[in-house]
């Protein structure tokens, strides 16, 4: 299989698209964190069905803002079409920057037995009381290396990270450790590929694509959401350019600030997501801003086919 992973608004979708094209059977699944969702279609450059080109898409519009998904769970359902897909002889293009879900899908999650979730009360109740930077502080102690993959502001991961080490005491990153170690999914062919841009160029691309989609009515969508779930928890809504949106339909920013502050905070991401990536040794680096599209698909498929059968990722190119 194939990995095109990058930063938010990099160009991964029209990549992984053409590379689907080339290859003779391929089909893509998003490995997007919130394109599962339905309704959050202008907040997640959510490609449409005439920017999907015909290429089937997996994981998109799967569940309801209400609804919930962690990575583990996420990476077990890939796992069910990746080998679908393999057994029609069909080649999954994995596409997507959400690293933690990549991740579980390449590196494997353990196996989630136990009840972490009889914590999440309590800490709900401190990330209430004493805020989510002090969650943070508490997981940068308690696992100092899982804490540099989840964003300081990332409740979600933060609350999750905290309920599974208080459970056994055994930290997240130890049982991702564990689990790729021993680990018995077979990946068969597979390339690791990380798009980019040079980093002004990617940052010029962020901001016309806010732009773009508070024309294409971003906040509109919220306004739609909050009215159909009102007085109902959606966990979805509270990343960016959700949170900042609703901020401004609660009075505290004007408009031009919310946009200005989705900015900002996108590229805040992107560059994490670029950390992240830079880490991963596994990865051949694409410049799509040198090559183009259509180059940079060709040296995808390209070297995909060139491939040994009995190649992993650790030991491409």
């Amino acid at each position: 299989m194939i990995l095109i992973s990058g930063p938010t608004a990099i160009g991964k979708t029209e990549v992984g698209i053409r590379v689907c094209q080339m290859l003779d059977k391929a089909e893509i699944i998003s490995v997007d964190s919130r394109q599962i969702y339905r309704y959050m279609d202008v907040g997640t450059a959510k490609p449409s069905l005439e920017e999907c080109q015909g290429i089937t898409h997996h994981f998109l519009d799967c569940l309801f803002p209400t609804q919930s998904i962690n990575a583990g769970e996420f990476a077990r359902r890939a796992w069910i079409i990746i080998n679908e897909l393999t057994v029609r002889g069909v080649t999954p293009v994995l596409v997507g920057g959400s690293g933690l879900y990549w991740q579980a899908i390449i590196d494997g999650l353990y196996e989630e037995k136990s009840h972490h979730y009889r914590h999440r009360d309590k800490l709900k109740k401190r990330l209430k009381q004493f805020g989510i930077k002090s969650l943070y502080l508490e997981l940068q102690k308690v696992d100092p290396v899982g804490s540099e993959r989840v964003s300081e502001r990332d409740s979600q991961r933060i609350l999750r990270a905290l309920e599974v080490f208080y459970d056994n005491g055994i930290s997240l990153s130890q049982k991702w450790l564990k689990n790729e170690k021993n680990r018995s999914q077979p990946l068969g062919r597979g390339l690791m590929i990380a798009i980019q841009r040079p980093r002004p160029v990617l940052y010029g691309r962020i901001n016309t694509r806010v732009d773009r989609m508070v024309k294409l009515g971003l906040v509109d969508e919220v306004k739609k959401l909050l009215c159909m779930y009102e007085n109902i928890q959606i966990p979805p809504i509270d990343t960016i350019g959700y949170r900042e949106i609703i901020s401004y339909l609660n009075g505290r920013t004007d408009l031009n600030s919310t946009i200005e502050q989705v900015k900002q905070n996108t590229r805040r991401f992107a560059k994490r997501q670029l950390t992240l990536l830079s880490k991963d040794r596994r990865f051949r680096n694409l410049d799509i801003e040198t090559n183009g599209i259509e180059d940079c698909a060709s040296r995808i498929v390209e070297h995909y086919k060139r491939l040994d059968t009995r190649k992993s990722f650790d030991s491409i190119w």
